[in-house]
This record gives structure tokens, sequence and C-alpha cells, in this order.
């Protein structure tokens, strides 16, 4: 299987050299025409077109989301089920720094290693499904968690993408599980001057609940983050907000204790109403997201990709801290996102600046490395069965061990 592996790996390779310029020119022209998140029309069909340029079906609107879509690739041989590899693009922008977090380099990362993989199956005659799969909006509503609950990747025997970062590349990062709730105060409006003791103050409610939640950090894991802003606190200085609202993220390192987290968040509200003579309530205005379930052996063989056969150093202790909807699918299907570097500095995502440096030809030796090394895992998902055995045997008992 490995003297294979190493021929096709070779020849994965050199299909990605050969259509580096052309994704890298893919890839500028999403970064000159940024599009926010479910509104990635532009974006979803210029991947969806060089993928069909290159022989795969495609179906676009796909699964009910008018930006996503489904490329599929298959080659059977033998009467035997395929395997199944399955490639993620996500390519929303943010508001005023466009593609600050360098969602234009990842549908063509993947398309990439989609085309490489379809070579090597066609010239090496071996049975197998390559898919490409489009998630929009990962910058918001995270759609991928829905698409993971509809099984949209549950035929995949591995699921994986690439992400631009900067200082070092990694395998895996601090990936928290993360609900998105709005707190809404209600109050009752008076003149703020003339008849202050007629109103009661929505405002302050929302007040005392942020300073609860801030002492609430004392007493949680230190993995925990809770931050929040507030979002409507009234409509004039000289009326008594009668209204107030605040949206807050709630993360911690994995689902069962940010359920016990969330609790304590809402006592915060609870008392924060009843010391104000307010009411509260409490809604969720995004998906939940889960934690990435780790899969050392996938991380283990990446980092072997990516180190000892393609050069590009791994950072084995990655400072990252956040929180992406990848983890949905990583509780379903066996999943690693590979995040590249695009630049020696370190730069902060969600920045003009690291817009910049995920886009022009410093962007393409990157590019070409993460594809490679995505081509690269789906080959050994579709030759070795014993590490497709073992993968999901580690993904089975992580769910025991924190269910």
């Amino acid at each position: 299987m490995m003297e294979l592996y190493g021929k096709l790996g070779g020849k994965t390779d050199a299909w990605i050299e050969g259509h580096l310029a052309e994704y890298g020119r893919l890839s500028d022209q999403i970064a000159t025409h940024p599009e926010l998140s479910n509104q990635e029309y532009e974006t979803s069909a210029a991947l969806c077109r060089a993928l069909e340029a290159i022989g795969f079906s495609v179906e676009h609107p796909y699964a009910g989301y008018a930006t996503g879509f489904n490329a599929r690739y298959e080659h059977i041989v033998g009467s035997s089920r395929p395997v199944v590899v399955g490639l993620l693009a996500q390519y929303d922008a943010l508001p005023e720094v466009g593609h600050g977090c360098g969602h234009n380099m990842c549908g063509p990362m993947s398309n990439l290693a989609a085309g490489a993989l379809k070579d090597v199956l066609e010239a090496g005659n071996i049975s197998g499904v390559v898919r490409v799969i489009g998630t929009p909006a990962e910058e918001t509503t995270g759609e991928k968690v829905p698409m993971a609950a509809a099984g949209l990747f549950d035929d995949c025997s591995f699921v994986m993408m690439a992400h631009p970062t900067t200082a070092s590349s990694f395998v895996w990062f601090n990936s928290l599980a993360a609900d998105p709730y709005e707190f809404t105060f209600m109050g009752k409006a008076a003149h703020a001057a003339a008849a202050p003791w007629d109103g009661v103050n929505a405002l302050n409610g929302l007040q005392l609940f942020f300073h609860a939640v801030d002492m609430l950090r004392q007493h949680v894991r230190p993995e925990v983050r809770l931050h929040g802003i507030v979002v409507e606190g009234g409509s004039a200085p000289n009326i008594v907000p009668s209204r107030a609202s605040a949206h807050f993220l709630l993360r911690a390192p994995w689902r069962n204790y940010l359920n016990v987290v969330k609790e304590q968040v809402f006592n915060c509200a609870r008392g924060a109403a009843i010391a104000t003579g307010t009411t509260v309530e409490w809604k969720m205005f995004g998906n939940a997201m889960d934690n990435m379930l780790r899969n050392t052996i996938a991380e283990n063989t990446m980092t072997h990709i990516l180190q000892d056969e393609l050069a590009e150093p791994i950072n084995s202790n990655p400072t990252l801290t956040g929180s992406t909807d990848m983890g949905a699918i990583s509780w379903r299907v066996p999943t690693i996102e590979l995040q590249i570097k695009v630049s020696d500095k370190e730069i902060p995502p969600h920045t003009v600046e690291f817009a910049q440096a995920a886009r022009g030809p410093g962007a393409l030796s990157p590019m070409a490395k993460a594809a490679k090394g995505l081509a690269r895992m789906g080959l050994r998902v579709l030759l070795d069965e014993p590490f497709r055995r073992t993968v999901h045997e580690e993904l089975d008992q992580r769910k025991k061990d924190l269910l």
C-alpha cells in the first residue's frame, strides 16, 4: 500500500503544481469580490464552474442552501461500497475587512486537492468517490451545523479542509463549544427627569447581568470564554429604557460543561431581573457549535505528511483558541482542519492585513502545500483500510469519553 501511496502521492503533487496558477487567480478573484455570509452567490458559482471544468458533477444550490453546493466525482471498480473522501469549501467574507479570515483560499485549496484525487483514481484505476461540499456562512450562523445534523456528510469516510493562518502551520487548535445567545430585559418607560420613579429601567437589569457574568468568570474553568456586547440600551437619555438587550457568546471546552456554564449564566440573568424589577428572556441567535473532536491518529498522519513529505514545519502546540462549525461534523465523521501558514509574521485574523497576506503571489506556495497535504491525506484514506478503521475507532472512543 505505501509503495502505491508514494507513487500516486507524487502524481497528486504534479497535478496540483500544474493547476496552481489557475486556482491562485480564482482565489484572488474571490478576494477582490468578497461576499458576506449567505450572500456568496458569485463565489460559490465560480467554485462550481471550476469543478465542472475538471469533470465533477455539481448540485448548486444544494439541500436548500442557496449558496451551498455538492460536487461529486466517482470512479467505481468492482461491486464493493466505495470509500468517500469529503473536502469542504467555505467562502464567506467579513464586513469592512473583506476576506480578513482568508476564506478566499479555502475553496480553491479543496478544489485543487479534489482534482488531484480524481486524477489518481483514474490513473490508478482505484475505486472511490471524491466530494467537495460548499458550506455557507461560517462567520455568522455556521451552516455546517444544520448541514451535519441533516446527515449531509455522513457518507464520508473522512472530511477535511484547509484554512490560512500566520506564524506557523498546525493541524489542530483549542476549539471550544459555543452557543450564541441574545438576552433581552424588559422594564417600563418613564420620563427620566419628571417621573423616573414611575419607570423600571431595563438597562439597569442588563448592566447588572454583565456584572454578574464578570463575577462568574472567577468560578468556571480557565478555558471558558464569556463575552458579550450591548445591542440595545434605550432610545434617548431622557427616557427610562423599557428594553435593553445584549448578544453573548458562551464558550467551553466541551458541550457537557458548556451546558453547566449556560445554566449559571441564565441564573445571572434571572437574578439581575429580580434585583431590578425587570423581566428577562433569552434565545439563540445562531447555531450551537460543538468543540472539534480531536483525532490524534489523523493529526499525526497529517503532521507526517506536511513535515516529512512536504517539508512544512508543524506547530504541535498552537495557541489559537476559537470555535468553528466544523465541530459539528467532527462528532459524526473523522475530521481535520489544516491551518496553513501564509505569513511568517503573526497577523491577527479578521483584519485587512490578514486579507492581504492571504492573496497574491505570496499565497501560492502555502496554497500548494495545503492542497498537496489534503490530497495525500485523501489518498491515504482511499488506499488504507486499517487507517480508516482506526480513525473511526478513535472517534467512537472519544465520543464515549465525553458523553
